[in-house]
């Protein structure tokens, strides 16, 4: 380990030929996966890498335009379930059928509560897996360009194929917004499903015999209306995107890093180590470029470590994340979390371990499906999807704290190898 003098020392020395910031001046405008503000950041990462001196490959992908219709089957089936519900309670005296197909929703819930793993290893598939339909019937001529949209990784890598130790940066490029704000959204998703588990339990008490729990059937209908009135504001704000966010919290602020450290490793390659950097795009669609990434990249599950980048520079402090934790925690790396905290320290930086709910970043793919080693370095926002997520509103110190303990962590990885 590496003093805190001289690990200070050492960062601050390489640090003075870094500057994150300038290039968030060259992404600040909206970059919809598709768009041209999209290709107009592709082609600056590109020849920044250039620049750099690396040979950048680019992976082209292509994806299916959404559509809105097979968004719309979780709120429709929330309708159907509350009016169900309520009128098996007000029409049909409980009968014991209906009930019991009312509470298999929330069953159902807690199940994929408990199995947030597997259900996203179930979504990661089927993305997978539509990528390579949409190859398909391109070559099959069954779908045409205006069915698709176009876009691309940046993939630049530094060390020996053969490195005994693979690390794996990203970050993605690519922005979206939201009509309806982020912590409305939130709110609602919290609101609406605790209503839900309430409202499933008064359900219940009113189907088992023996349990004196007299509830006006006006109350229920309420409470019914209000928790189905947060579920929808969450589920439908998902159909209405736009393209006016900038996206420089996310995760432009992660770009602008990856490419800082590109020019850091250009004169400290580590021995025995090989590095790639993953500018993907599509990941707000969700995790597109990097699904694409992880099916035609050959690694080994043992040597392949991936550190994800993203929503940095807004709210102090800085966090890395502990386990994807719904219910049931799945720990990323501690080792690496050990270690960042531990720099963090000695570089008197303010830094906390949290949990998430799911995996919301591209190295989601490597963590479950892939089962290697990953980490995700992030900070608090609530202005991501929003118009306001701009440079203007930008925490610059939480931007170049963050490439600090990157650059002293690949410092100190250095410092071991010699």
């Amino acid at each position: 380990m590496v003093s805190m003098n001289d690990l200070k020392l050492k960062t601050d020395q390489v640090l003075e030929n870094l500057n994150p910031i300038q290039h968030l001046n060259h992404l600040d405008y909206p970059r919809r996966v598709g768009t041209k503000g999209e290709q107009k950041a592709a082609a600056y990462i590109k020849q920044v890498l250039e620049q750099t001196g690396y040979e950048p490959f680019i992976q082209e992908f292509k994806f299916a335009k959404p559509k809105v219709l097979p968004k719309l089957v979780i709120p429709i089936i929330l309708v159907v379930w509350t009016i169900l519900s309520l009128a098996n309670l007000q029409f049909w005296e409980n009968n014991p059928i209906i009930s019991i197909f009312v509470l298999t929703l929330p069953l159902v819930l807690i199940l994929v509560m408990l199995n947030i793993d597997q259900v996203m290893m179930y979504f990661f598939g089927r993305q997978r897996r539509k990528i390579l339909q949409v190859a398909q019937k391109i070559e099959d001529g069954t779908l045409s360009d205006n069915e698709v949209i176009t876009s691309q990784n940046i993939i630049a890598e530094i060390g020996p194929k053969d490195a005994d130790r693979q690390v794996l940066f990203t970050a993605h490029y690519d922005s979206i917004s939201s009509k309806v704000p982020i912590r409305l959204m939130n709110l609602s998703a919290i609101l609406g499903m605790i209503g839900l588990v309430i409202y499933s339990l008064l359900y219940l008490f009113q189907l088992l015999p023996g349990i004196s729990l007299e509830l006006s059937f006006n109350f229920l209908t309420i409470f019914a209306l209000i928790l189905l009135t947060s579920l929808e504001i969450f589920f439908l704000a998902r159909l209405f995107r736009g393209n006016e966010s900038h996206g420089i919290i996310d995760d432009g602020t992660g770009v602008a890093i990856l490419l800082e450290l590109t020019k850091f490793m250009k004169t400290h390659e580590i021995p025995g180590h090989r590095f790639t950097f993953g500018f993907f795009s599509a990941e707000e669609s969700g995790l597109i470029g990097s699904a694409y990434f992880y099916m035609n990249h050959i690694f080994d599950k043992t040597k392949l470590h991936v550190i994800s980048i993203d929503m940095i520079g807004e709210r102090a402090p800085l966090s890395y994340v502990k386990g994807i934790y719904p219910i049931r925690r799945r720990l990323m790396n501690p080792g690496f979390n050990e270690q960042i905290a531990s720099i963090a320290r000695r570089l008197e930086i303010e830094i906390k371990g949290k949990t998430y709910p799911y995996p919301g970043s591209d190295f989601g793919h490597f963590m479950l499906d892939g089962g290697c080693k990953t980490n995700w370095l992030i900070s608090g926002s609530r202005l991501i999807h929003s118009k306001t997520d701009n440079l203007d509103n930008v925490n610059e110190t939480l931007v170049k704290d963050a490439l600090k303990l990157m650059v002293a962590y690949l410092l100190e990885l250095e410092n071991s190898m010699s």
